[in-house]
């Protein structure tokens, strides 16, 4: 203390000597000398008798006494910086999260940076790194969190992460929204190929960044890459940098290109590792032929998922195809084919193979100038994907204004597995297709459901009798021709219960219907009491208990009113039938 006064005298001394070089001994005094000093100093200067200084008070001490409380605010602030950091240091220690061990602690940094999709998260190190000592100390040591990399980081954010990275494999982002940043990102990062475990263009198409620096390198480590979209007003020489890129990854499982060719050969001989897939089927420019199909998918056994766009010229160039091969994909869940000519669609579902209790989901996309019947012209091999259609129990037909769709579902529920969507993109004619989608897709269906589309126009009423394992239909007939879709609708009805009668001649029609769902306008209810009548007769035969009506539900459209209706639900108390008016049990 005596040493903290004497000082504390020193400085308040009206000798101009003392301040030249006292400060530089006050700030060598040890930690808790220091303190007690500063207190000491600060007490003075506060106690300063400052109203009996005047203008006889001498120039020169007035100088010292500002020279002398500027020196203990420098250095009282300076000292204050100095204890701040520790102590919150020794706060933030006694926080629970400062308990984790480094390497959960790290686990969490990782999942952290990984929200979110904007560029930010890619900051997500650095904004880490800088919330504590001890949080620094972890992130910089784990090369991993800084693997992940984005083109609009910049330059400098870049390097500073490849060297935190240290020697780890790299995930990479580019946009191409900046072709000069895309371009500085990849002078960067081309040396080092051999470190690439993933590389996706976030947009979809490429301005005026060409892909040649990928072309014929070797990627060891890379297991995903997803390319962009060509771009449409590129000059025939410009594409062929797309074409031939001709890239070597043996560990790739992920290949994104959907509007972009084939980036890479597969050698027959060596099966790949691939198990997503999604491209423009074209070689150079020429669509594909069944033949490289045949060698493109037998490469790649492990196929989960597999996407194939078809390419512009390819309806001029239709391939010949005189039977379809086969092509083992056991893994195979979805199977998603647009803008393919129906000969390519009718060769892959008729070649493609999978475990008969396994259910892949297929969508097909199909255009103006293919019938439904000729993508299916092809003798199938055993068990491919279009003898697994079979499988399927349930089925809804709908009619866009571009033509008929069609949709099979296995199972209901979370368990429920489309296995095949037809859909339309230009103008088809319902009517030309439906006979093969009866007699190929749904004759082993249980469950059909029409939706928004004609039934006159579909001639749904003939080609009932290609539905025997019938057990529950459902009709929602179109706004637009509800007139005439009614009658055709009672048409059917009608012929359905002409067609009842054990001692009839003529075989059944839909002999194990036993569910009815009706949301039409206008429907007359009378050939509805006509089949009620003879599907719910007590007595022994047909339909009994197989073929015996269980269950009809009519919409909201009809009318409570009604004489034939009130007859219908008294036949439902006489006949142990269940019948609902009004909100559908089935509504979905």
């Amino acid at each position: 203390m005596t040493s903290a006064r004497h000082l504390f005298r020193s400085f308040s001394s009206t000798t101009p000597v003392y301040i030249s070089y006292k400060p530089k001994l006050m700030l060598s005094l040890p930690e808790n000398l220091l303190d007690k000093a500063l207190a000491i100093l600060v007490e003075g200067i506060i106690g300063l008798d400052y109203e009996s200084i005047d203008r006889a008070t001498p120039l020169n001490l007035l100088s010292q006494k500002v020279e002398t409380l500027e020196f203990v605010l420098q250095a009282f602030d300076s000292h204050v910086r100095k204890r701040i950091p520790p102590i919150r240091r020794q706060i933030n220690e006694l926080l629970p999260i400062s308990k984790l061990p480094d390497e959960l602690l790290q686990q969490i940094f990782l999942i952290a940076r990984d929200v979110g999709y904007s560029v930010q998260r890619y900051r997500a190190p650095t904004r880490l790194a800088a919330v504590s000592w001890r949080w620094r100390s972890v992130s910089t040591s784990y090369a991993k969190l800084w693997s992940s990399l984005h083109s609009d980081l910049g330059v400098e954010a870049t390097k500073l992460m490849l060297q935190r990275s240290k020697s780890a494999p790299l995930d990479l982002i580019c946009s191409c929204k900046s072709k000069v940043k895309a371009k500085a990102f990849f002078n960067l990062l081309t040396p080092l190929t051999m470190r690439w475990r993933s590389l996706k263009f976030t947009d979809d198409h490429v301005d005026g960044l060409s892909l040649d620096f990928l072309a014929e390198q070797s990627f060891p480590l890379l297991e995903s890459l997803t390319l962009p979209d060509l771009v449409e007003d590129e000059s025939p020489d410009d594409n062929l940098n797309h074409y031939n890129l001709d890239i070597i990854a043996p560990l790739l499982r992920e290949l994104e290109a959907i509007r972009h060719p084939l980036p890479l050969r597969l050698d027959q001989g060596t099966p790949s590792m691939l198990t997503t897939l999604s491209f423009t089927a074209a070689i150079d420019g020429i669509p594909f032929l069944p033949i490289d199909y045949h060698v493109l998918l037998t490469s790649t056994p492990h196929l989960q998922h597999l996407a194939i766009k078809g390419y512009a010229n390819e309806i001029l160039q239709e391939p010949d195809v005189a039977a379809p091969l086969q092509i083992d994909l056991p893994h195979l869940d979805t199977l998603d084919l647009d803008e393919l000519s129906y000969k390519t669609i009718g060769f892959l579902i008729s070649s493609i193979v999978t475990p008969s209790n396994r259910y892949p989901e297929v969508e097909v996309g199909y255009e103006l100038y293919d019938s439904l019947s000729a993508m299916f012209s092809l003798p199938p091999v055993e068990n491919s994907l279009i003898a697994g259609f079979s499988r399927g129990d349930r089925a809804t037909l709908f009619v866009f204004a571009s033509g008929l769709g069609v949709s099979i579902e296995l199972g209901g529920g979370k368990e429920k597995r489309e296995l095949l969507r037809l859909r339309p993109s230009d103008s088809v004619s319902p009517t030309e297709d439906l006979s093969i989608v009866t007699t190929m897709l749904l004759s082993g269906i249980k469950n059909l459901e029409v939706h928004g589309l004609s039934i006159l126009q579909l001639g749904l009423g003939e080609r009932f009798h290609l539905l025997p394992q019938l057990e529950k239909i459902r009709v929602r007939s179109s706004l637009l021709d509800r007139y005439a879709d009614c009658r055709a609708l009672e048409q059917v009805i009608s012929l359905i219960a002409s067609r009842s009668s054990p001692n009839q001649s003529s075989p059944a029609i839909c002999p194990l219907l036993r569910h009815i769902v009706l949301d039409t306008f206008d429907f007359n209810l009378d050939c509805l009491l006509q089949l009620v009548v003879a599907r719910t007769a007590e007595r022994d035969g047909e339909f009994q208990n197989e073929g015996r009506l269980q269950l009809v539900e009519l919409g909201e459209k009809f009318d409570l009113d009604d004489p034939t209706l009130k007859v219908l639900l008294g036949l439902a108390k006489e006949r142990q039938f269940e019948l609902h008016v009004g909100k559908l049990l089935d509504s979905d």
